[in-house]
């Protein structure tokens, strides 16, 4: 083999070897990495996504069951007048008001993923992943909360799993908005 043959060799394997390093290869790793960036940047798990507007006024036991537990942590306040309840945010409260976010995912570990498609002119898998919840505020550790909302008891359970797509692009996997 003369000494362009070698070079040539050379480079080829060291360009696969870089391309295997990659972030915008399809390992658990990089997955992890494209939604950890992702969360904290733009989303945050809510108590209401959709925000409530308040005040709120509700008869339901079932609502009021939920919202009497924000009263707890002091949050919400209630007044009742027969079988009508109204809330509206404490002084405390309304820095969460309407939707009380309570902390933000961190994927600690990828699951599975599907196998690579493209849609919307990217190559695009799903990943499963378990995850923790960061930056989570003193309220949201009261199990009455918990309790009355069990999508946050199983946010901050440690154990908790979920799917979502990711979209690989020249700088690294990221969540398709």
């Amino acid at each position: 083999m003369n000494a362009h043959a070698r070079i040539a060799l050379l480079l080829g394997v060291a360009m696969a070897a870089a391309g295997c390093n990659s972030p915008s290869s399809a390992k658990p790793e990089n997955f992890q990495a494209g939604l950890n960036k992702y969360w904290p940047e733009h989303r945050r798990d809510c108590l209401f996504p959709a925000g409530w507007r308040f005040p709120y006024t509700t008869s339901d036991p079932a609502e009021q069951a939920k919202l009497d537990a924000m009263v707890k942590v002091l949050l919400l306040k209630r007044t009742k007048e027969q079988k009508l309840a109204y809330y509206e945010p404490t002084d405390y409260g309304k820095s969460g008001a309407p939707r009380y976010c309570y902390g933000y995912r961190e994927a600690t570990e990828i699951l599975s993923n599907t196998p690579l498609a493209v849609k919307d002119g990217f190559r695009q898998t799903t990943v499963n992943y378990r995850y923790e919840m960061k930056d989570v505020p003193t309220w949201a550790k009261s199990e009455d909360l918990k309790t009355a909302f069990p999508q946050l008891a199983k946010d901050l359970s440690g154990q908790a799993t979920d799917t979502t797509p990711l979209a690989q692009t020249n700088v690294g996997w990221q969540v398709p908005e």
